[in-house]
């Protein structure tokens, strides 16, 4: 240890102490620095620091105010024991520090810790051997101690602005990705494709070569889900988004637009059209042999594979929304021509597609624009009374004349605007029964049958909707008859169930409609609290001329009465198949021989005339008009 004797070297002392603070920005180098030149000037054994420390964020505090702990540091030499200077006993000893001297000595055997406090920075502790600093030495390093400590404040003030930049850039980082990848597969998501897209699209053009894009949609997805649940078809989805990378090029993008939706980017394949469709084909070959390689998922071995549409680009002026359209037309054209296989986008498929933009812009409108009406087609029982009708919803452009329900249904359950449509005939139908009911037309036991779609059907807030409009509306819901399908039915049993339930203490009832042409089993007959079999139209159309429709028919009837249902029979045209139907037990009937779907007003012209005479048989020579089509 050394000695000062004097003013002057004590001011020398300070002043190499002093030059030796700020040399270094980062705290750490900067105290490690200056413990060396302490101990090369004052003579020490060995110097250690601590911390100030508050919480788990390893953010520094004042003690004083916060009540935090030191934590160790670093020493000098590294080498170096830290004892006693372990952190809880620093912790206990620095608490009796002066506030005026800031410095208290220890002694621990021949060794001499001296502890300077640099409030709300930490500890520094200089050892010497033998002897402690004299005390004129320990005033000195007074000044020397507090430049320190606001030379450390300043590096710690900095270190955490670093930090806080960081972290935001991290943040930002992190949200910029999350704007352009699914959370799910952390693949591309809808807006980057996009972005690919139109930069392939361009770059093709003007390269003159074409690329490819691929829109799969997978198979019998939602069964899975439906069946084995989100965690095994989220896991189902991961699992196949890797398999797609895996199976492209580098500079190939495969992204996820929402759902079992995906869709690859192929830039640059080929100089010449034939080229290019030989290699997509290579391309997609690979993928269906991929996908279809078996997926164990949570103990469940599961297949997967792809309907695809094709587009190779650039084609005209075509933009990279026109280029995700087309191949999503010609998915879906693969969907329809038996799954697993793909289809390559033709100019039939664009004036398809052109076409089918546009019925949806018109409906859109047409749903505010009081261009759509409910016709009503008469239901009849054995006795041939009038016990109900079906409503049917009929769209009249004001420039088209009327547009076929085979036109916008489909196009309304794609878009989604089915839910809308649905919304509306239930809303329409109730006020017309309200009318009907007020002049008191309406015959006993009279049910008005509505079709709604499946989507309607598992909104989970669609009982209370219903509930919403027989309450707007004032309507007796003993009235009201709704129409399911079969592949209703498989999708979620036990909740259709539960709302067909509850729908019918309101007294509701509900049809199974086209019945036989679906997926049911004949256990979800006798579960589920139907009242009403409606046979396909499909069947009653040769059932004098084929026997096995005949025996379908039969069966149906059968069944039907057993389980104690309504069975009624939907597409009845000639005398000779109601006679036949009658013959085999059938109890409703519905059809062209009876009646075609018509106006409210004409309807209610018929319950009029339906209290005094017997229904007059249609002329099955009539010419059915356009706005008749069911």
């Amino acid at each position: 240890m050394k000695y000062f004797f004097n003013s002057l070297s004590l001011k020398s002392l300070q002043y190499d102490l002093g030059m030796s603070i700020g040399i270094e920005l980062r705290l750490r180098p900067m105290i490690e620095h200056f413990m060396k030149t302490s101990l090369e000037s004052l003579g020490l054994s060995a110097a250690h620091f601590y911390l100030w420390k508050t919480g788990d964020d390893g953010r520094f505090y004042d003690l004083a105010y916060l009540g935090g702990h030191v934590s160790y540091c670093l020493s000098v030499p590294r080498t170096v024991k830290r004892f006693p200077h372990h952190s809880a006993k620093i912790n206990l000893i620095i608490r009796q520090v002066a506030p005026k001297s800031g410095v208290m000595i220890v002694q621990d055997g021949n060794t001499f810790s001296h502890i300077f406090l640099l409030d709300g920075v930490g500890v520094i502790v200089f050892e010497s051997k033998n002897h402690p600093l004299e005390k004129k030495l320990c005033v000195a390093l007074g000044p020397i101690m507090k430049r320190l400590r606001i030379s450390c404040l300043a590096s710690l003030q900095h270190e955490q602005s670093l930090l806080e930049i960081n972290a935001r850039k991290e943040a930002e980082s992190t949200i910029k990705h999350l704007a352009y990848h699914d959370t799910l597969t952390d693949l591309p998501n809808r807006r980057l494709f996009l972005d690919k897209l139109e930069h392939a699209i361009e770059s093709a053009r003007n390269g003159k070569y074409f690329g490819a894009m691929l829109f799969l949609d997978l198979d019998n997805f939602k069964t899975i889900n439906d069946s084995l649940g989100h965690l095994v078809g989220d896991a189902l989805l991961k699992a196949i988004a890797k398999r797609l990378t895996t199976s492209l090029r580098e500079e190939d993008t495969v992204a996820r637009l929402g759902g079992d939706e995906f869709v690859v980017l192929l830039p640059q394949v080929a100089k010449d059209m034939d080229g290019a469709s030989a290699y997509t084909n290579l391309v997609i070959e690979k993928i269906n042999r991929t996908l279809a390689l078996p997926y164990n998922l949570s103990g469940n071995i599961l297949h997967s594979s792809a309907s695809m549409g094709i587009v190779i680009f650039p084609e005209d002026d075509s933009t990279s929304l026109d280029v995700l359209k087309y191949a999503d037309t010609a998915m879906y054209q693969a969907k329809a021509a038996g799954r697993d296989t793909a289809v390559l986008f033709s100019n039939s498929m664009k004036v398809a597609a052109n076409k089918r933009l546009l019925v949806e812009k018109e409906l859109r409108h047409a749903l505010n624009a009081d261009e759509l009406s409910l016709h009503f087609q008469p239901q009849y029982n054995i006795d041939r009374n009038i016990i109900g009708a079906e409503a049917l919803i009929r769209w009249y452009h004001p420039e088209r004349g009327f547009i076929m329900p085979v036109d916008f249904i489909p196009i309304a359950e794609e878009t989604g605007l089915i839910l809308a449509l649905d919304e509306w005939v239930l809303f329409q139908a109730c006020e017309q029964i309200v009318e009907w009911d007020g002049k008191g037309l309406l015959p006993p036991k009279f049910r008005l049958a509505i079709n709604l779609s499946s989507r309607l059907f598992i909104m989970n807030n669609f009982v209370q909707n219903v509930k919403q409009i027989i309450d707007a509306t004032g309507v007796d819901a003993s009235f009201l008859e709704m129409e399911l399908t079969e592949r209703l039915l498989i999708s979620d049993f036990e909740e259709t169930s539960d709302k067909i339930k509850e729908l019918q203490e309101l007294g509701i009832q509900f049809s199974l409609d086209d019945f036989g042409t679906g997926y049911s089993a004949l256990s979800y007959l006798k579960r589920l609290p139907l009242d009403r079999l409606k046979i396909d139209q499909s069947f009653i159309h040769d059932i004098t001329v084929d026997p096995g429709d005949a025996a379908i028919v039969d069966t149906i009837i059968v069944i039907g009465l057993h389980l104690g249902m309504d069975v009624i029979a939907e597409g009845v045209e000639t005398k000779e198949q109601y006679d036949l139907l009658q013959n085999k037990g059938c109890t409703s009937y519905q059809g062209y021989y009876f009646g075609y779907p018509m106006i409210s007003k004409s309807f209610e012209k018929l319950l009029v005339k339906a209290k005094a005479d017997i229904l007059p048989v249609m002329q099955p020579h009539r010419i059915l008009g356009a706005a008749y089509v069911h």
